[in-house]
């Protein structure tokens, strides 16, 4: 069973990368979370192998839940989801520990090549950013 924790203060987008995950990947259990500070919470309490994480929600930016969730437990994978393309934000995310950054809007095209990327210790990033 491979756990996910999805990060991300919208609702909708957290229910359409649920349902991407579930077609994609077989025997996945996801919890989710809508801000920074519930992402560290339920990280700690539900032990995730991946995080999906936004970088704009309220309460702790996903960077700083980054940050936090890789200090806790750095064998997890935490692979960013933004729409943010400048490179600042990428270099920031590696600096907190993330593991890839993929662009929302790539999503369809990348999100399975991204998760398979990072769950081999190999760096992913959007070919947009």
């Amino acid at each position: 069973m491979m756990k996910i924790l999805l990060a991300d203060d919208a609702a909708e987008f957290r229910n359409y990368l649920r349902s991407l995950l579930e077609e994609m990947l077989d025997c996945v259990e996801i919890r989710e979370g809508e801000n920074g500070q519930e992402a560290i919470d339920l990280a700690q309490q539900f032990h995730p192998v991946l995080v999906l994480m936004d970088i704009s929600m309220p309460k702790v930016n996903g960077i700083e839940a980054t940050r936090a969730i890789h200090r806790l437990m750095p064998d997890c994978k935490i692979l960013i989801l933004t729409v943010h393309t400048d490179s600042a934000f990428v270099t920031l995310s590696r600096q907190a520990g993330a593991s890839g950054y993929l662009l929302k809007n790539q999503v369809d095209q990348e999100l399975m090549v991204a998760v398979e990327n990072v769950m081999r210790d190999e760096w992913f990033e959007s070919t947009t950013t």
